[in-house]
């Protein structure tokens, strides 16, 4: 039987949940042997790391603002697409319209009656 507590034994021990909610026995960083020696040496990692991120961090400002203008220029650019399929879908629709005139001026002409085109197919 798992218990919840620390123990110490060779080290310390502790136990954390894993994703399926088992208990996982894990131990201290002092009993694996990982440890900064001297004890400033975690001091000066620490100093390292955090100059790393401070003159990363402009780099990755001026990324996002590189990426922030391309993905304007491409909604500007969508637009334009857009605005352009809108008129000329718009001209299709009037040619169509047209055509659509044309016909039933074209079927009145005749003299053939479409009140119900599918019963006067089903006649023929």
């Amino acid at each position: 039987m798992l218990d919840y507590r620390s123990r110490w034994h060779d080290g310390l021990l502790y136990y954390y949940p894993d994703l399926d909610g088992h208990l996982v026995r894990m131990e201290s960083a002092r009993a694996a042997g990982l440890q900064f020696d001297p004890p400033t040496a975690f001091v000066f990692w620490l100093f390292i790391s955090n100059l790393i991120q401070l003159l990363s961090m402009p780099l990755i400002m001026v990324g996002q603002n590189v990426q922030a203008r391309h993905s304007e220029l491409r909604a500007d650019n969508d637009l334009e697409v857009n605005v352009k399929a809108e008129a000329e879908i718009e001209v299709v629709l009037q040619h169509l319209e047209y055509q659509n005139a044309l016909l039933i001026a074209m079927v009145e002409k005749l003299g053939v009656s479409f009140d119900n085109p599918l019963r006067a197919r089903g006649a023929e």
